[in-house]
């Protein structure tokens, strides 16, 4: 393409003027400055009188971006009455009215599936450090008990056992996988049957209670799972041994 323009072909994009981009919380410093890059950005955050900038400004936004921690409201979305749409930095959206900003016409965009391998390993490495007994026997070495010649219990592995997963979503496929690298036997319960995975399914999340050694629960937080959604008659058909876990989304 031949350029016309001097003072164009000098400056480039550089000399566009910025669209103005609304932060609503902190974010990292090198997400602000990457977004400092491409836009006007202003600190909502950062205002005294957050309100009275809203009822000045509002008008100039057409996005805005958020995070998990910061979230979305509907009050705050009533205050934003030219905003298009709205990123957040973060896995999660229970922070996030998104149907109320769907509601208003408002496109709400999050970052799915950038930390499934880490929230996976994370969940692994907690069913580890409990079967194994990681963190007590830390504690037995570190009171001087193992220099003193003292033998801790023994722990029990994780080989062969039957894992259950409550919730079979893309972190919960990830769980599985790992699960079958150690040699478990992965089970899962969902309100319905996947019909593209092979691992056992259980209608009755008591019953799968009862059959497995170990249960992970990959959930959705909020009011839509109250009480880690685990009934109190599954924990009471355990024994001595069984293992809970519970990963929430809540939070990016």
């Amino acid at each position: 393409m031949v350029c016309n323009n001097a003072e164009w072909c000098t400056t480039g994009y550089d000399s566009m003027p910025k669209q103005p981009v609304l932060v609503l919380g902190p974010l990292m410093p090198y997400l602000l400055e990457e977004l400092e890059k491409r836009y006007a950005v202003e600190r909502l955050y950062e205002e005294k009188d957050a309100l009275h900038f809203l009822q000045q400004n509002a008008g100039r936004f057409q996005a805005a971006v958020t995070s998990t921690f910061t979230g979305l409201k509907a009050d705050m979305i009533d205050l934003l009455p030219a905003v298009e749409i709205v990123s957040s930095f973060g896995v999660g959206t229970d922070s996030l009215d998104v149907a109320y900003a769907n509601k208003k016409g408002i496109k709400v965009a999050n970052t799915p599936d950038v930390l499934n391998e880490d929230t996976a390993n994370m969940a692994i490495s907690l069913l580890l450090a409990t079967t194994r007994d990681i963190a007590a026997n830390d504690r037995f070495v570190r009171d001087g008990r193992w220099a003193k010649g003292e033998t801790p219990p023994l722990a029990q592995g994780i080989e062969g056992k039957r894992v259950g997963l409550v919730g079979l979503g893309r972190i919960g496929s990830v769980i599985a996988e790992k699960l079958l690298a150690f040699g478990c036997e992965v089970t899962y319960h969902t309100r319905n049957k996947k019909p593209d995975v092979s691992y056992a399914y259980y209608p009755d999340l008591v019953a799968m209670a009862r059959d497995c050694a170990a249960l992970i629960a990959i959930l959705p937080g909020g009011e839509r799972n109250p009480g880690h959604c685990f009934p109190r008659s599954a924990k009471g058909s355990w024994t001595a041994g069984h293992i809970y876990q519970y990963r929430t989304r809540n939070r990016g």
